[in-house]
C-alpha cells in the first residue's frame, strides 16, 4: 500500500490522510501474532498497533510479567542461601520492573482509546471487541446527498435525466 500525504482538512481543522472513495482508512497495525518483537516496541511504535493487537499485547505482557516475578521471587529465597544466585534475582527483577513500565504504557494507550483500563484481558473481551470490529456497519462508504444541487443538475434518485 502506498503512503499517502497527509492533506488539511478545513472542516476538521487538522492534517489528515485522505481517504479512497469514502472508505474509511486503517490507522493502525493489526499483528497475526504476538510475542517479544511487540515488547520491544518503543512507545510510538506500540500507539501505531491496533487496538485488539494491544489488547492481546497486554494479556501475553501480563503473563510474562506474572513469571517474572514468580521466578524473581524464587532466586530471592535462594540466593539468601547461596550468595551466587544474587546475579540472577538481579536480572529478573530487572525484566519484572522493564516488563512492568511496559505493561503500564500499553495500559495508558488502550485507556486513551478505550476509556478504561482492562482489569483481565480474557479470551472473551478480544473476541467481543474483534466482533465489534468486523462490523458491516465500520465498512460504510460516506455519501452524502444534497437535494438542492442534485436537482438543480437534474439528477433524481442516482440518475441523471
Amino acid at each position: 500500500m502506498t503512503k499517502i500525504d497527509k492533506m488539511y482538512c478545513g472542516l476538521c481543522e487538522m492534517f489528515v490522510q485522505p481517504s479512497t472513495d469514502g472508505k474509511r482508512l486503517d490507522r493502525f497495525e493489526k499483528v497475526e501474532f504476538i510475542g517479544y518483537d511487540q515488547v520491544r516496541m518503543n512507545t510510538p511504535q506500540l500507539m501505531e498497533l491496533h487496538t485488539k493487537s494491544l489488547l492481546e499485547l497486554l494479556k501475553y505482557m501480563r503473563e510474562e510479567r506474572r513469571n517474572y516475578f514468580s521466578t524473581m521471587a524464587t532466586m530471592k529465597k535462594v540466593s539468601s542461601k547461596i550468595p551466587e544466585y544474587k546475579e540472577g534475582e538481579r536480572m529478573s527483577a530487572d525484566e519484572y520492573e522493564m516488563m512492568t513500565r511496559k505493561c503500564f504504557v500499553v495500559e495508558s494507550i488502550l485507556n486513551e482509546r478505550m476509556g478504561y483500563i482492562p482489569k483481565k484481558v480474557t479470551e472473551a473481551l478480544i473476541l467481543n471487541y474483534d466482533k465489534r470490529v468486523q462490523d458491516p456497519y465500520n465498512e460504510k462508504v460516506m455519501v452524502i446527498k444534497k437535494p438542492e444541487i442534485e436537482k438543480e443538475r437534474g439528477v433524481v434518485r442516482g440518475v441523471e435525466r
